[in-house]
């Protein structure tokens, strides 16, 4: 446990103990961090990862200890659930779908249902919702496959 005791733009400086560190706006959250202040206050208690220690120093990170969107989708996310997916874009080998706002998926185009695989690829513009059931998470290599015809 840390606390934050003064916020900066750039970093906040923190108090582990009595020890004083400082932490670097890439590791106070997952993404861009344009503001720390937009993450963090004076007197907030947070969790702070020691990630290595240099003459007295150390280098602590908020980051390390976050869930990333893969991470919390794979929580959420089984394979054989349906999903109401958002199309994105055509791709050589099918649709790439955003499931969940920060994970996409591949719909395959030997997974298009038969009924409507003529016409699936010209139908669909981008922001359009389709029904689709998930059958493939790798957490490995960070992908989702999709199905229609399974759906």
């Amino acid at each position: 446990m840390a606390t934050v005791s003064k916020v900066e733009d750039d970093c906040a400086f923190i108090k582990i103990g009595e020890i004083y560190c400082t932490l670097k706006a890439p590791e106070v959250d997952l993404g861009y961090i344009d503001d720390v202040r937009h993450y963090l206050n004076e007197g907030d208690i947070i969790n702070v990862l020691v990630t290595s220690k240099d003459n007295n120093k150390l280098s602590v990170s908020r980051k390390a200890l976050l869930k990333t969107p893969f991470e919390l989708f794979t929580e959420n996310y089984k394979v054989g659930q349906n999903v109401e997916c958002t199309f994105k874009q055509k791709i050589d080998v099918g649709l790439i779908f955003d499931i969940d706002g920060n994970i996409r998926g591949l719909l395959n185009k030997r997974e298009y249902d038969s009924d409507t695989e003529d016409n699936l690829e010209e139908s669909l513009i981008e922001g359009d919702k389709l029904g689709l059931v998930i059958v493939q998470i790798s957490s490995k290599r960070k992908r989702v496959s999709l199905s229609r015809k399974q759906f």
